[in-house]
């Protein structure tokens, strides 16, 4: 049986999660030194300086924490026809179900961004958007992705779960349709 949903999360790479346990230790056990001194009158550290220190890391080692505990989400609920698009942090998601529009085709589209490198030379580095179209004008990027194949292979797969076109557009001057687009959207 197929599931209800696509649910597609960037980030939880391996460094983020080393970075995330080393920063959320250190933070958890500044807090706790905070606290037993400040609210129970318990000192750890006698050398007062190193307390100080504490004091400032926590706050700091809390967020760098929750920053690197934090991965960009696009899920979609096809039986409610709903869809999110955010952070997630844990298992709490930041944002809220909004009705999912009504899909003409999905394209993959090759993005370029200009940037400098250390010589300052600059280079050009393509990234393939793979996007929603409902109306003329507007689409709703889903997400992005490095590798040509594997977003023609997204696209491939929500496009046959919605049962719309898709649209090739990774290579400049040469869109072609991969899956085409029911009659009745191409003549309306």
């Amino acid at each position: 049986m197929k599931s209800n949903n696509i649910k597609i999360q960037d980030g939880g790479k391996t460094i983020h999660t080393v970075l995330n346990l080393l920063f959320l230790a250190i933070g958890i056990t500044g807090g706790i030194t905070v606290y037993l001194y400040l609210y129970i009158g318990i000192s750890l550290i006698e050398d007062e300086a190193w307390f100080k220190v504490l004091v400032v890391l926590f706050p700091i080692c809390i967020v760098l924490s929750l920053n690197f505990a934090t991965v960009y989400t696009f899920e979609i609920n096809f039986k409610k026809k709903k869809f999110r698009n955010g952070k997630r942090l844990g298992p709490f998601n930041l944002t809220r179900w909004l009705n999912l529009p009504e899909g003409k085709y999905i394209s993959v589209f090759r993005q370029g961004y200009r940037d400098d490198d250390s010589d300052g030379d600059s280079v050009t580095t393509h990234v393939y958007d793979i996007n929603l179209w409902y109306d003329a004008p507007h689409c709703l990027t889903i997400t992005q992705h490095h590798n040509r194949m594997k977003a023609l292979e997204m696209g491939t797969t929500i496009a046959g779960r919605m049962g719309i076109g898709l649209l090739d557009a990774t290579i400049p001057n040469d869109h072609k349709w991969l899956i085409e687009m029911p009659a009745e959207v191409t003549t309306s």
